[in-house]
């Protein structure tokens, strides 16, 4: 189960304006297919810097592929170490890396990277305010999706992380917004241009009963009110019906009989003000297999808001395309 989140939060995804004094940078097993210079002032800049197992052969091509001088060596190198090369982690030890191995093969090197983060800030009295961790939203569907995988247990209350977790693709980042309301501030060259630039948003977890936007192009409004169950053949029968607005819902002394407990139950009915609601029938919350928001872009707005009632995946495009 997710654990219970702020009631509100802002969050800044500009990363050439992120404050990195208190943030942590992981390298997982995937092409660095970022602008260099971007990565550069991630990488230096940031408090921690963490290389997961084949991660550190893909940081130290980086390195090489971009002639950087100026580049720091990982703080950290874990993973069960059966994708690095010997030979770079040994270079990397030589300049002053710690070497962490987590050989667990019930967790993945993602999540036991996250953990060796929350412990190396917590020995040195450190509060990490965010982690970017470098991955491939693409090639693997396989990694893609177990990566999602931890980001949502990061927020459940087995595996609780208060840092936020941005996942930093080619041209992308994606973070999961718990249950409540959010604010993300636009950065000012993706409002210039909104037609080259994409948001999409997906529950996660369950179904998403309540969602409402603003700042979008296609905006979200709406409102699981009532599940109305009857009784057939010994087993409740569903409807579902959405509003735009709050109404009232009264009980009416319509009686409905259980079979099995000889239970007098009663109907709910609803105070309908046909000025102010729209009631839909026969719709679904926003799940998989439901409603989703994809190729959704920003209106111009500085800030896009976000209601919801359940954990939601949100990501964007980062207009890095012009930058390769």
């Amino acid at each position: 189960m997710i654990s219970d989140p702020p009631k509100s939060r802002d969050w800044w995804p500009d990363l050439e304006d992120l404050r990195l004094s208190n943030t942590a940078v992981v390298v997982l097993n995937t092409s660095i297919e970022n602008p260099p210079k971007l990565v550069r002032h991630l990488w230096n800049n940031s408090w921690l810097r963490v290389t997961v197992d084949g991660g550190t052969n893909k940081w130290h091509s980086f390195v090489k592929q971009n002639s950087f001088d100026d580049l720091k060596f990982p703080d950290l190198i874990t993973g069960d170490l059966d994708s690095a090369n010997p030979a770079v982690v040994e270079q990397f030890v030589s300049m002053g890396s710690t070497i962490i191995p987590t050989p667990n093969q019930d967790e993945t090197d993602f999540t036991k990277a996250l953990k060796e983060v929350k412990k190396y800030s917590a020995k040195h009295c450190k509060s990490i305010d965010s982690i970017i961790v470098m991955v491939n939203m693409c090639h693997r569907v396989d990694h893609f999706l177990s990566n999602l995988n931890t980001l949502y247990k990061s927020k459940t209350k087995d595996l609780y992380f208060d840092e936020d977790i941005y996942l930093l693709g080619r041209n992308s980042l994606t973070w999961l917004l718990q249950a409540g309301t959010h604010r993300i501030h636009v950065p000012q060259s993706l409002r210039f241009h909104p037609e080259n630039n994409y948001v999409g948003f997906f529950p996660m977890g369950s179904a998403c009963n309540e969602c409402t936007t603003t700042g979008l192009k296609w905006n979200l409004k709406f409102k699981r009110l009532l599940e109305m169950c009857s009784l057939v053949s010994g087993q409740l029968a569903s409807a579902y019906f959405f509003m735009s607005t709050n109404t009232t819902c009264i009980g009416s002394n319509v009686p409905m009989y259980s079979y099995k407990k000889s239970m007098v139950m009663y109907h709910l009915v609803i105070a309908v003000d046909m000025n102010n609601m729209v009631l839909r029938p026969g719709g679904k919350p926003m799940e998989m297999g439901g409603l989703t928001s994809s190729s959704n872009t920003f209106n111009g707005e500085p800030i896009v808001t976000i209601t919801n009632s359940s954990p939601l995946l949100w990501t964007m495009t980062m207009g890095y395309e012009e930058s390769f």
